[in-house]
């Protein structure tokens, strides 16, 4: 009701699910208190400039070794703490993904690659359902190392990496970006999102950390992803960053802030 959607704030936002769906149980005391687990190749640094450090793109990887992995240290702990719910970025920009995934064969990078395939995905879904705290996945669908042949330099279509950076490379039209992003999304992001909804059980919460082209009248596949979801995981709890800065209109069941405080 509308008292408890006044009293039901998260990131300065009322939560207010979509399509009619109930608020999740995990959610209606009103706390919102969750644990973000900001994990796994994450870094800025190999991306700045346009072509970014090739170097460490190399090497940082073979150092990831994830040799004091214990989830269920961290989740019983959250849980003696009092939180309620988890997300852990399965994939942050740089496009290191923390399960085996399929789409390694087209471009990707990941656990297939650099950790003989261990899924390190699935201990901490089992931490979370052991300790009685909800499952959430942060997934960017950004991957600044999709190696399509396509793109003349990671950070495509920006001249460089660097977010604040929103100058086109040369000699693209719109409908050249348009039929790039349907491949990237044909071929990275959707099967990307269809393997986390479907492999690990339920999944109570998506958090995206969307597309960042600038606004230039781009289909990001809105209808198509948030069917995607629903099909798949219908009581899921959806933050709207998704597409960050296009056009399309935003789907999402709460607020979320960044660089600021609600």
């Amino acid at each position: 009701n509308g008292e408890v959607l006044d009293r039901l704030r998260f990131d300065g936002l009322p939560i207010k699910p979509t399509a009619g769906r109930p608020i999740p149980s995990w959610m209606k005391d009103g706390t919102g208190m969750g644990l973000f687990i900001h994990w796994g190749l994450n870094g800025w640094s190999l991306f700045r400039g346009k072509e970014g450090n090739e170097e460490l793109v190399k090497e940082w990887p073979k150092s990831f070794t994830a040799s004091d992995y214990d989830p269920d240290k961290w989740m019983n702990a959250a849980k003696r703490a009092g939180f309620e719910y988890s997300v852990l970025t399965t994939r942050h920009h740089a496009g290191f993904m923390l399960w085996p995934s399929e789409t390694e064969k087209v471009g990707g990078w990941g656990v297939n690659q650099y950790l003989n395939g261990r899924d390190l995905v699935k201990p901490w879904v089992e931490a979370c359902r052991k300790n009685d705290i909800a499952v959430g996945f942060y997934f960017s669908p950004i991957n600044w190392m999709w190696k399509s042949k396509d793109f003349p330099h990671r950070g495509f279509p920006r001249k460089n990496n660097w977010i604040r950076e929103v100058q086109f490379v040369e000699g693209w039209s719109k409908e050249d970006l348009q039929e790039v992003l349907d491949k990237w999304i044909e071929q990275d992001v959707f099967p990307c999102m269809q393997e986390l909804l479907t492999r690990y059980g339920k999944v109570d919460y998506a958090w995206f950390d969307g597309f960042n082209w600038p606004r230039v009248g781009l289909d990001f596949k809105y209808e198509e992803a948030k069917e995607l979801l629903l099909k798949n995981q219908p009581d899921i709890l959806l933050n709207p960053r998704y597409n960050n800065w296009g056009e399309s209109p935003k789907f999402g069941d709460l607020g979320t802030a960044e660089g600021r405080f609600p």
